[in-house]
């Protein structure tokens, strides 16, 4: 019998996308699923609407809680959780019907601890070292996401979202990769992301992002733990990128002096880091992009940030 998958859904006021939502998944062609949905306190019909799909499928499971955000939505899902595999759907997305069908045939018949579908992925199906997994997920095609990929609970195990944080797959991404061995990468392009979803949390600030600070100086010291110098570069760049991103972010929305100068100070360690790293590997575009944020933060804001 084929492995339960356990599809894990935090939903938060989505009454116009979420019909779309659980339509996609009850439909999959992959049937031997569990559906849990989390009612992250919704003010709108979302709570009511799930309910309503509760009583026409017997998979679907859902549990409603007091507004806590999509970490700690996610956190109750993995712990009501029965699968022996894990995947994720954001509310708001939905997906292709043979889209879990597509992702499990990536388990099957190996010993990866995950699977991941990449629609810009250059082999139909191939198997990736730890470290490629790493160097992939955070600076290239795999992305930090976790809607991409299934997990073997064993994966998970212990490993759950920080709560109260935005960007919050990072240290999650920090947490499963430590049990990982090698990982599956299936060109696919069955999951269907939501453009026009509002909050996106590239076009505001919030002081919590300056928690990934922290969270990205522990990836890296795992990586360097584990002798894996290629990801441990791959992460200081993104810790580069994610705070330059920050500091735009937080000119953009008028934060105070000293809110910048946390930025600051975060983005100019990472870039010492990756000049003692060879991070930047004869890429002096990025390397003089960087450098001027670290030394004229205006002239970098008047060049750059539009």
């Amino acid at each position: 019998m084929d492995d339960l998958i356990s599809i894990i859904v935090p939903v938060y006021n989505v009454e116009d996308y979420l019909p779309r939502c659980i339509d996609s998944i009850t439909s999959q062609t992959y049937s031997n699923v569990e559906i849990i949905l989390v009612d992250d306190g919704s003010t709108d019909s979302s709570g009511e609407i799930c309910d309503a799909y509760a009583l026409i499928d017997q998979r679907i499971k859902v549990f409603h809680v007091d507004n806590g955000g999509q970490s700690r939505a996610r956190n109750i899902g993995l712990k009501q959780a029965t699968g022996n595999l894990i995947g994720f759907v954001d509310s708001d997305d939905y997906i292709e019907n043979d889209y879990f069908e597509t992702l499990a045939k990536g388990l099957q018949e190996n010993k990866a601890s995950l699977v991941c579908g990449c629609p810009s992925a250059t082999k139909d199906f191939e198997i990736i070292t730890k470290e490629q997994a790493i160097i992939r997920t955070m600076g290239g095609d795999l992305m930090t996401v976790v809607w991409n990929k299934l997990f073997r609970v064993s994966v998970l195990e212990g490993v759950f979202f920080p709560e109260g944080q935005v960007h919050e797959e990072i240290e999650f991404n920090r947490k499963y990769f430590q049990q990982v061995s090698s990982v599956a990468v299936i060109r696919c392009d069955g999951y269907k992301y939501t453009l026009e979803r509002t909050g996106n949390t590239n076009s505001r600030f919030e002081q919590s992002r300056l928690d990934t600070y922290p969270q990205v100086l522990d990836f890296i010291a795992d990586a360097s733990k584990a002798g894996l110098v290629e990801a441990k570069r791959a992460v200081i760049l993104f810790g580069l990128v994610n705070f330059r991103s920050m500091y735009e972010v937080a000119t953009k929305t008028g934060q105070d002096v000293a809110t910048l100068k946390k930025i600051h100070r975060c983005f100019t360690h990472l870039f010492k880091m990756a000049l003692y790293n060879h991070a930047f590997k004869g890429d002096y575009k990025r390397l003089a992009r960087a450098l001027l944020l670290v030394v004229a933060p205006p002239l970098y804001i008047k060049r750059y940030s539009s």
